[in-house]
């Protein structure tokens, strides 16, 4: 049985702790599942998952659940590793083996290096291309993609009932629609998906890719030589380091808007204490 939300919400709001009904909802959110399905796997009622939300937003002393999402992920309390899509799982298995087959007849130099920085590029390309051709672009008009493109930078429905002149309650439908031709039940999602069809494009992707590139490209050259790893292991860590290499790049956009890592700890220590 699922532990349900029996914390009164006053004291659930002010907890120094993440309770693990909480750590779940946030799972659900981010896998996409609507109110009705949570309620229902965590055994709680649409009320209940309406104050939950509430408390969470409090919590964490944002505006939105979408900024609930992203803060969840950049404090760590949950994981990026545990929401990397079948695709990519693939993807990432198919090159850790075929890199660990090739690896064998190579001694580490130069050249060695330069092919795996370019067997890197060549799968996080491979990554995005499978990502695309699996999605169906949506075929937004010019307000819903304003509309998404102004929620991914965190307006708030006020600023952007300003930006394209239109009442706060036609948002509403504006969403609505959004969501239902993305395929999405929450704007997280939505973004998610928008840049898996290339509606959202990433920003300054080059620079951050070769910024990225030189610790993973390391990790896997100390998996490579070290001679106490059992082929089954070695196989495992390399698509181990390729997720998180993809995962460094895919959630540094999903992220956006949010404070760089090293100030993380000051911020969960904030939330822990209030």
């Amino acid at each position: 049985m699922i532990t349900t939300y029996l914390v009164p919400r006053r004291e659930y709001a002010q907890s120094n702790e993440f309770y693990p009904t909480q750590k779940l909802f946030l799972r659900c959110i981010i896998h996409g599942m609507t109110d009705k399905e949570i309620a229902g796997f965590l055994e709680l009622s649409i009320k209940q998952i309406v104050t939950m939300k509430r408390d969470l937003i409090q919590k964490m002393e944002v505006k939105s659940l979408t900024e609930v999402i992203r803060k969840s992920f950049h404090l760590e309390i949950v994981n990026p590793n545990d929401y990397v899509p079948d695709l990519i799982k693939m993807e990432s298995e198919k090159f850790a083996h075929e890199l660990y087959l090739i690896s064998l007849n190579m001694n580490r130099s130069k050249h060695t290096l330069g092919f795996i920085t370019a067997y890197f590029k060549v799968y996080y390309e491979k990554c995005k291309l499978r990502l695309k051709n699996n999605s169906q672009t949506p075929n937004l008009n010019t307000r819903e993609m304003e509309y998404l493109r102004l929620k991914y930078k965190m307006l708030s429905d006020i600023e952007i009932a300003g930006r394209i002149k239109c009442k706060r309650s036609e948002l509403i439908k504006i969403r609505r629609v959004l969501l239902r031709k993305v395929g999405a039940n929450n704007l997280y999602n939505a973004f998610r998906i928008a840049f898996n069809s290339q509606l959202l494009l990433r920003k300054n992707l080059e620079l951050y890719f070769k910024n990225n590139l030189k610790r993973h490209i390391s990790r896997v050259i100390n998996a490579l030589e070290d001679v106490t790893y059992t082929e089954k292991e070695r196989k495992l860590l390399i698509y181990n380091i390729l997720i998180e290499f993809y995962n460094s790049i895919e959630y540094r956009h999903l992220l956006m808007g949010f404070p760089k890592p090293e100030t993380q700890s000051i911020i969960k220590a904030k939330i822990n204490a209030a």
